[in-house]
């Protein structure tokens, strides 16, 4: 897929940026799942810094890596949230989860389905698996993301409605 659009770079030169940051989340969890799996030598605490910066939100981030785990090494699951836990003052201060940075990207709201943090938050809300080692409502009790989600995901869903009548 990256040859694809590296090969239209001649063509579009925008894509010179647009390419690399695009792909970026995708080679974050494609390195996760690497290291879940034990085939990278790669640091997961990096990895897991690197999708902070892009979530801007711990708790969904927890959930994400989580779930990558549980995806190719569920027996490690639980010690990933513990790891995430112990991180959790370095990844505050590496993208902080901002009530007002929340309130503005909601407030210039995009197409739906097409913002990473908000589809990462619907997939974190509908998966009702039990995680070992994380405790759901401790973690959600001061979760913005989550809850303006709801509220966002369903004003959409009022006005798509309203526009359908």
């Amino acid at each position: 897929m990256r040859e694809y659009f590296d090969s239209l770079m001649d063509i579009y030169p925008a894509l010179k940026r647009a390419v690399p940051e695009q792909f970026e989340i995708l080679e974050t969890f494609h390195e996760l799942l690497s290291i879940a799996a034990g085939l990278s030598q790669s640091s997961d605490r990096d990895f897991v810094i690197l999708l902070q910066k892009r979530i801007r939100n711990i708790p969904i981030t927890k959930l994400v890596v989580g779930d990558l785990w549980h995806a190719m090494n569920p027996k490690d699951e639980k010690d990933i949230y513990e790891k995430i836990d112990v991180m959790e003052t370095e990844l505050n201060a590496v993208a902080p989860n901002d009530a007002e940075a929340f309130d503005v990207a909601l407030a210039r709201q995009t197409v739906p389905g097409l913002r990473l943090d908000q589809e990462l938050a619907r997939l974190c809300d509908e998966n009702k698996r039990n995680r070992p080692g994380y405790n759901r409502t401790a973690a959600e009790q001061g979760n913005i993301m989550l809850g303006k989600w709801r509220e966002t995901w369903q004003n959409l869903v009022d006005e798509v409605a309203v526009v359908k009548e």
